[in-house]
């Protein structure tokens, strides 16, 4: 009697869940239509025929981006979904379907979604969309950068064509299941928490980031790339967990698919991680931990070598180019000067590409610094040129997700907790962190965005051990007074310095 009526409850929670995704999607969907005839403007009776057939397209591509992505975290997260998690994930790609729409307006002023003025908005979507253009047409000119992403543009234009709408609603499409991703990554290295919740959290701290939501709106590689190398870290969390599974060696293997495409030097830190849990197997005493893992640490090395190694086919330099000097560090000095907003902070850097190993490690604290703080909260209306949207990029909400992971660092690090020791996935977050800091210099924010969802477990963490007494309410308190004064600071000192 008790199992049946416990199987009828859960059947009503299942059945109540569904109803609530379907009402979730139906609206999602609504709005996004609502807003596609107000953008465009074919609300209005004298609008052109062409505002009507670009309002039509927004919205059934939005309709493409909203059924497939929730009924997928839909499946990812059973076992963990919940209303409010269902209606979390609704808002986030409404908002990034929205944004698109919005950009569309000043990408396409005269609705040709085949021809956008990215060449004169955004340097690197108008350079590879151009590239993408070329190949298409038979034009194909030698691609400094890499191949990979004018690739994926050719094969999503063949296929649903639309021109610049359905890159730019793709990469919505990819941020959305990598949000899933992300509470998937949290309750997989917090085992021991209530998982519904720690996925609630993940996936609220991962939707707050504004730049998560910004370049989920535009036709940039960061949103299939912060996917591909979201699956690689839920393998490489199911490794750390001593529970290497079936669908998580196949997220494995398509994340790093999709990550070889895009950005092949990735897989320098998926091998670090395989290193890192190698030494956790041999600082473990017991027999049975050091016999079981091995498998998976060997796929995970694997994988990063796949990655390196294939990606070199879509890349025109090799990867020792961010460890040493590069050939035309002079051209990429120029595009530096290039940005108004960059000119100041290359006074402190100097000829950051350009200098030996030696020199950028004594710029390495500054450049980890730096970029933390990006995009400044005052540059609202700065770069609007990029896309309208942009200005969602530049809300503050990133300092409180970052300051909850700082948090682990200095709060956290190095005690013992219920939640399983993430001390050695801590060490390896920091190693990624320095080695984007190093190759950049600390002038590419959005380069750490795939971090961030192996990055929102050690906040998680750091929330938990306050929660649970672990850390003193007044020790919390101090901390949080404390970051909030440093980071006010931080901001006058560098907004003084930007327009000095």
């Amino acid at each position: 009697m008790i199992a049946q009526g416990t199987n009828e409850s859960s059947q009503r929670m299942t059945l109540s869940a569904d109803r609530s995704l379907l009402t979730a999607i139906v609206v999602a969907w609504l709005l996004c239509a609502f807003a596609s005839l107000l953008a465009t403007g074919a609300a209005r009776m004298t609008a052109p025929a062409h505002t009507l057939q670009t309002a039509i397209s927004c919205a059934c591509a939005s309709g493409l981006v909203i059924l497939p992505g929730m009924l997928i975290c839909r499946l990812m997260l059973r076992k963990i979904w919940s209303k409010r998690l269902c209606l979390l994930l609704a808002a986030m790609a409404a908002l990034m379907c929205i944004g698109v729409i919005i950009n569309l307006q000043g990408w396409c002023p005269y609705g040709n979604l085949d021809s956008p003025l990215l060449d004169k908005f955004y340097t690197d979507s108008g350079r590879e969309w151009d590239a993408a253009i070329r190949w298409r047409d038979g034009n194909r000119l030698p691609y400094e950068f890499n191949t990979g992403y004018p690739l994926t543009l050719i094969a999503l234009n063949r296929i649903f064509g639309a021109g610049i709408l359905t890159p730019a609603m793709f990469s919505a499409f990819c941020m959305l299941l990598t949000c899933a991703v992300t509470a998937a990554v949290a309750v997989r290295l917090l085992p021991s928490m209530n998982p519904r919740k720690v996925g609630m959290a993940a996936a609220a701290m991962f939707a707050i980031v504004p730049s998560i939501i910004w370049y989920g709106t535009i036709a940039l590689k960061e949103g299939p790339l912060c996917f591909g190398f979201s699956l690689c870290i839920y393998a490489l969390a199911s490794t750390l967990r001593e529970r290497i599974t079936l669908p998580a060696i196949f997220a494995g293997a398509a994340g790093a698919l999709i990550t070889m495409l895009l950005k092949s030097p990735m897989g320098w830190f998926l091998m670090a991680g395989a290193a890192m849990l190698f030494l956790k197997k041999l600082s473990d005493r017991t027999t049975r931990h050091l016999r079981s893992g091995y498998s998976g640490i060997l796929f995970l090395l694997l994988l990063g070598g796949a990655i390196v190694i294939g990606g070199r086919n879509f890349r025109a330099r090799s990867d020792a180019s961010f460890i040493l000097p590069i050939e035309e560090a002079g051209k990429v000095e120029e595009a530096m000067q290039g940005y108004e907003s960059v000119q100041p902070y290359t006074t402190l850097i100097g000829n950051y590409h350009s200098s030996s190993p030696a020199y950028r490690l004594t710029k390495l604290p500054l450049a980890a610094v730096a970029q933390y703080f990006p995009p400044f909260p005052w540059n609202f209306t700065r770069d609007s040129y990029l896309g309208r949207f942009v200005p969602w990029a530049h809300l503050p909400f990133w300092y409180l997700v970052g300051g909850c992971i700082l948090a682990y660092y200095i709060l956290c690090l190095g005690r013992r907790n219920r939640s399983g020791s993430l001390g050695l996935w801590s060490l390896w977050v920091l190693l990624c962190w320095l080695g984007i800091a190093y190759s950049s210099g600390g002038t590419v924010a959005r380069y750490w965005l795939p971090l961030l969802p192996a990055m929102i477990p050690l906040g998680l963490q750091a929330v938990a051990c306050v929660r649970r007494g672990q850390i003193t309410t007044r020790v919390a308190t101090v901390y949080s007074i404390t970051y909030f004064l440093l980071l006010v600071a931080a901001l006058i000192s560098a907004y003084r310095f930007l327009h000095s």
